[in-house]
Parts: structure tokens; C-alpha cells; sequence
């Protein structure tokens, strides 16, 4: 975890400023006080307090216990002092150098006859994620109250999403946050955090929320950044993908032939007992097949009530000749006919048939099973220790003809086998992602890409991404699977409401060519190479000419984001002393509309840069006395102004404008 560094610059102003000031102790370290934090979408954002405290004024520089999670963008900022709360402006990097170094670039005759305690008071915070440099001149000594709002981007898993944050957060959160003072080994493996620091956790039950069988969310969405396109496509399954299905009837057909190894029956029997044991509440019966099949148990039983008898069974069973599974299917769909509910078959074989089964038609063997049921086929020849989907043995098709799955079983540790993925769905395989119109990059080393190599198949309570560059032709994204043998399918169309998140994302990855990284920074709108955060109040000085919140040259991006102003709303003051402009000549056509005849309107609009933000208008009432006449009026000009976008040749952070409209 990086730290955030807190170089607290006791400056009022330039060289006079520097004769009289010296460098002294900055006090106590900056503490943290709360961490308040809250999901949106994908995005936790956090609110974290910390307090400093400067024992006088001075020129110091230290690093302070202010740390950010090495994926944090500080995305808004407040300064309390006094009792007043002081929002920073975002401003570009550059713009918001030269106004920090404008407080020390004061004639040194004007400083030399200025009161320290009148001079002004100012913050700049810069840097890059993670590693955040909040810059300070301050002419009296007292407590500061900082509070960042720092915006991480989540992982999915098991129903919640999870950042790690520095270590010293966990003792102070707020509400009703999950915190835990490590991550899991199994949240460091899913989501690749490394061990440092807390974890927190929100919960996103959305997901788990929906029918069993269709836990899975699928979401797309898009940056424009000029005339490039970036999608980002996740892919999220709840924690449980699938119930077991109350009305379950399942039928376990074992092979008991003399093909069968000492190995493979004790692999049979421990599938067996493992599937009986993960559906306990179940009818089951299982049913031994060689030349002939015949039933283990005398009629329909609870799973767990069988436990024993079917143990003594499989041990008791003895090996005879003959491999005619079809005869132990025929009779499972005896079985199952008698009974209505969720009908499974789960066949056992080592895959060793005579010539008359070997490529026998899925459809062939189907016709002896009720409609609707589902076929698990398992085979016990090769493969290792565990359950693992093989659609490439010999059975496969009549698994996918019904919806179900196809696997290999062995017995080779110590550890049970655990039949949880025949009793019930716990992954999507074979996932892929069909973009048309897009290029897969990888702007992350991303542990989890959906579809890559090594990654087709995807565990329930885990999530994968993808990443993909376009232009303006590039569109939906489908992204596929396999539950069993049933084709998950989802068509996602990107949504660009998502284009500020997926910016802040891209804007911490080092795998981007220059120029794109410096377009992401822009769009990010947090502090980073192209971005800081400033903000001055207070003090009697003058600033040098152009020390506004002036927005020439600086490069905007689309969009906005609910907990930051515009770039360079001030809540300052007026930062210059020009007059404002006269905006009579231009909103006179507009009002011109409501047809004043002899009245006479006059008008105060207040600005921050470009963007109205109050408009108060008042009629003379020379010829409309009726009070209906006059409120239609004003409401005419108030309505035609609020539509306008006056233009100001230098805008500033705020600014109060007049203008007369009418008759003289």
C-alpha cells in the first residue's frame, strides 16, 4: 500500500514572505478519523476524514499517516477550518501548479506590508493514485479537517464486492461496512489483491437474488474517448447458482461389471454416497447393471434415511459379465415413470461396452427415459483426482442431448469426492465472448478474463471481465456458456452511462500508449497526471493577473459524476477584481421573445465559469400593475436566461453579472 504523502507548505507569499517565515515543526501526524463508504454499481466510494494539526505557521514538509489503496482515485475533496468548510475545485494539473505558485510570486513590496494572519489560505492536492501529494499555505496555526472522497473499482465474489484498503482504515469505519483485518486466502485468490492491508466488503445481492438456474449477471459498458470505443464486459454468478429442485427424483445407475477395477468401484461408491449426502432430502434408488439390471434398494428412499443400506450395498456388490448399461437406463425409466418431479439419471460406467452400444445414438438411448429427464454420465476410466467435465468421453452425447453433464471421476487423495456439481449447477463452462467490431486488449493483468486460455470455465460466487477497443460500427457483445448441457446466452449492447467508471478503471493501468493514457486521465476527473485539486480563501492580497479559475486551454471531458462539481466551480470567491462581462448585448434577443413592450426587466445572474447557477429578475411594472401580468413576466425572462449559455471572454470560479433589458 502506498502512502499518501501531506507536504504542508506554510507559505503566505514569495521572497518578503520567505524572510520573515521560518521552517518550523508541523505538529502531531495527520489522523485518521472516519471512513464512511458506500456501492455504487461497481464503484465503492469512500469518504475518509482526517484531522492535522499545525502548531504554527511555518514552512515543513512531512509524510503523514494519510494512505490510499494503491487503486484509490481521489475523485473530491473539502478542507474544514474555522468552523468553515471549503470545497477544493478540480482543475487541470498544470493550471492548478501556477496558481499554487502564484501565491509566492507576490511583489515582495505588497507582502512586506501585509499582516501574516491577512494572507491568504490555500490547498492543492496532486500526484497519482496511490501516491498523493495535498500541499498547504496556512498563516495561522490551528486544526485542519480533511476529508477525500476516493473512488475504488470492486471485485465480485460470493455475493458481495471487495476492495482492500490501507490497514489503518479498518479501526475507523462507519455504519454498517464489512471489514475484515485481512483478506481470505480465497478473495486473494478470485480477485488477485495482495495480502496487505483490510478488506471490505458490500454486499450486491442482485445477483442472488434472481431464479435459480439464471444467477448469473452479464453487463457491458462503453467509453468514447474521441474516435476510439472501450468496452468492458463482466460476467458475475451469485454464490449459489442453482437449488437443489425440491421435487428431485434422482435414479444412480452403477456399473457392476468385471471391467470395474478395485479403484473404480471404490470411485463409484464414494460418488454415490457424496451425491446421497449433497441432496439429502431427495427420492432416490439405485439401480446395479451387468448383463442383466436390477434395483439395490426395495422401493423409492430419502437419500438421507439410505445412507447405510446403500453403503452396505455397493461394498456387497460383486462383479458379474456383461456392461449393458441400456438395460440399467431401461429400467431407471421404469423407475422414474412412476413418480412426477425433477427426473435425473446419474450413469456410472468405465466406458468398457460391447460392440453393440459402442456409438449407440444419444436418441436411441433416450427412448427408454420419461420426457424431460436429465442424464449425468460419468465415467471412471483415467483421469485424476476429482470431478472434472470431459465432454470427449463416450457417453457425452446422450449427457448433452438431455441437459446434463459429462464427467471423469477418480479417487486418488485422501479427500472425499464431492458430488455438489451433479446434484446441482456450481459453474459455467466453456465460456467465450463473440464482439464483433471489437479487438480484445488487456489493459489489466487481469486473473479472470472471460473466455482466455485456462479460463473457459467460470465458479459459482466468482466473476471474469473482459476488455475490448472499437470505434462508433462496434456493437453488442455476446458472452456464452455451458451450464451442464444447457447454452447460456447473453447479447449485452454497451451502455456509455458507465464511460466514467470505466475511464477511472483504465486511468490506473500502465498497459496503455502514452497518448490514450492521457486521454483516460482527462476523462477520470479525479487527481492524477492531468488533474488536481485546488482551492484559496481568505487574505487580503492580490493575485497576479490571471490567477482565476480561467478554463483556456484546458481539456474537458463529457459526462459527470454526482459527488464532484464541474471543473472549477469555486466555493471560494471572486478570484480577480475585473469587471465582469456585459452580457445585455447578448441575452437580449432571447428576452426579447417575452416582449417587455414598456416595462423594464433587471437581471443579476450569478456564474461559475460558464454555467448559470441563479438568476433573480425584477419588472419595473410601468404599464402590467396586475400582480398575474407581472409574475408572467418575470417567469418569461427567468425561463429564456436559464436556457442561455452566455459567453465570457475569461471565465471565472464565480462571478455576478447585471444587465437592463426594455425600455429606458
Amino acid at each position: 500500500m502506498r502512502r499518501l504523502a501531506l507536504a504542508v507548505l506554510l507559505v503566505s507569499s514569495g521572497a518578503a514572505a520567505r524572510s520573515d517565515i521560518s521552517r518550523t515543526d508541523v505538529g502531531p501526524d495527520a489522523k485518521i478519523v472516519s471512513v464512511r463508504g458506500e456501492l455504487k454499481g461497481a464503484i465503492a466510494t469512500f469518504r475518509v476524514g482526517y484531522v492535522h494539526v499545525i502548531a504554527e505557521p511555518g514552512y515543513a514538509t512531512s509524510v503523514e499517516n494519510l494512505e490510499l489503496p494503491a487503486t484509490g482515485l481521489i475523485t473530491a475533496a473539502t478542507v474544514r477550518r474555522d468552523g468553515v468548510t471549503h470545497r477544493l475545485d478540480l482543475v487541470h494539473a498544470g493550471q492548478a501548479t501556477k496558481q499554487w505558485e502564484a501565491l509566492a510570486a507576490e511583489d515582495a513590496e505588497h507582502v512586506a506590508g501585509q499582516a501574516l494572519s491577512a494572507r491568504t489560505s490555500a490547498v492543492l492536492i496532486e500526484g497519482s493514485p496511490g501516491a498523493v501529494t495535498v500541499s498547504m499555505a496556512t498563516p495561522r496555526a490551528g486544526r485542519v479537517e480533511i476529508e477525500l472522497e476516493i473512488t475504488v473499482q470492486t471485485c465480485f465474489f460470493r455475493d458481495a464486492r471487495h476492495v482492500v484498503v490501507p490497514a489503518s482504515w479498518a479501526a475507523h469505519t462507519r455504519g454498517s461496512l464489512k471489514t475484515a483485518a485481512a483478506p481470505s486466502d480465497d478473495l486473494l485468490t478470485a480477485c488477485g489483491f495482495t495480502a496487505e492491508g483490510a478488506a471490505i466488503s458490500f454486499a450486491a445481492p442482485e445477483v442472488a437474488r434472481r431464479r435459480s438456474g439464471d444467477r448469473l449477471g452479464a453487463y457491458a459498458g462503453r467509453l468514447v474517448a474521441g474516435e476510439d470505443h472501450i468496452v468492458r464486459v463482466e460476467l458475475d454468478l451469485a454464490a449459489a447458482l442453482a437449488d437443489i429442485p425440491r421435487d428431485l427424483v434422482t435414479v444412480l445407475v452403477v456399473d457392476g461389471s468385471r471391467s470395474m477395477t478395485d479403484d473404480q468401484r471404490e470411485t463409484q461408491r464414494e460418488l454415490v454416497m457424496s451425491y446421497l449426502r449433497k441432496a439429502p432430502d431427495s427420492r432416490v434408488q439405485v439401480i446395479a447393471y451387468a448383463r442383466t439390471a436390477r434395483p439395490l434398494l426395495p422401493s423409492w428412499s430419502i437419500a438421507s434415511r439410505s445412507l447405510a443400506r446403500v453403503d452396505r450395498e455397493l461394498r456387497a456388490l460383486a462383479p458379474r459379465n456383461g456392461s449393458n448399461l441400456d438395460a440399467g437406463l431401461a429400467e431407471a425409466g421404469t423407475w422414474l415413470a412412476q413418480l412426477e418431479g425433477t427426473r435425473r439419471i446419474v450413469l456410472v460406467t468405465d466406458e468398457l461396452m460391447g460392440s453393440r452400444l459402442q456409438g449407440t445414438q444419444a436418441a436411441t438411448l433416450k427412448r427408454a427415459l420419461p420426457a424431460g429427464t436429465l442424464v449425468h454420465v460419468v465415467s471412471t476410466l483415467g483421469g485424476s483426482d476429482g470431478l472434472f467435465r470431459d465432454d470427449e468421453i463416450e457417453l457425452a452425447p446422450l449427457a448433452a442431448a438431455t441437459d446434463g453433464i459429462a464427467v471423469r471421476a477418480a479417487k486418488g487423495g485422501q479427500v472425499p469426492l464431492d458430488a455438489t456439481m451433479l446434484v446441482r449447477p456450481i459453474t459455467i463452462d466453456q465460456v467465450t465472448v463473440t464482439a464483433p467490431g471489437w479487438t480484445k486488449f488487456e489493459p489489466m493483468n487481469d486473473l479472470a478474463a472471460c473466455g482466455a486460455v485456462g479460463n473457459e470455465q467460470l465458479a459459482e460466487g466468482h466473476a471474469c471481465s473482459w476488455w475490448g477497443e472499437g470505434d462508433l460500427t462496434s456493437g453488442p457483445v455476446v458472452i456464452a456458456g455451458l451450464m451442464w448441457g444447457r447454452r447460456i446466452t447473453r447479447v449485452l449492447r454497451p451502455d456509455p452511462s458507465h464511460g466514467l467508471e470505466i475511464a477511472r478503471e483504465l486511468s490506473m493501468s500502465n498497459n496503455l500508449a502514452p497518448d490514450f493514457r492521457e486521454h483516460t486521465e482527462l476523462m477520470a476527473r479525479g487527481v492524477n497526471a492531468q488533474w488536481s485539486f485546488y482551492g484559496a480563501w481568505g487574505g487580503a492580497g492580490r493575485y497576479y493577473e490571471g490567477f482565476g479559475f480561467g478554463i483556456s486551454g484546458m481539456s474537458c471531458c463529457g459526462g459527470s459524476f454526482s459527488s464532484s462539481d464541474s471543473i472549477g466551480i469555486g466555493r471560494m470567491g471572486t478570484m480577480s477584481h475585473r469587471p465582469p462581462d456585459d452580457l445585455s448585448a447578448q441575452l437580449a434577443p432571447a428576452v426579447a421573445a417575452c416582449e417587455l413592450g414598456d416595462e423594464r426587466a433587471r437581471v443579476q445572474i450569478e456564474l461559475t465559469l460558464l454555467e448559470i447557477v441563479e438568476v433573480t429578475v425584477e419588472i419595473d411594472g410601468r404599464s402590467r400593475t396586475h400582480p398575474n401580468d407581472l409574475r408572467k413576466l418575470r417567469t418569461c425572462v427567468e425561463d429564456v436566461i436559464w436556457d442561455a449559455s452566455p459567453m465570457i471572454a475569461r471565465p471565472l470560479s464565480f462571478s455576478v453579472h447585471s444587465a437592463t433589458f426594455g425600455t429606458p
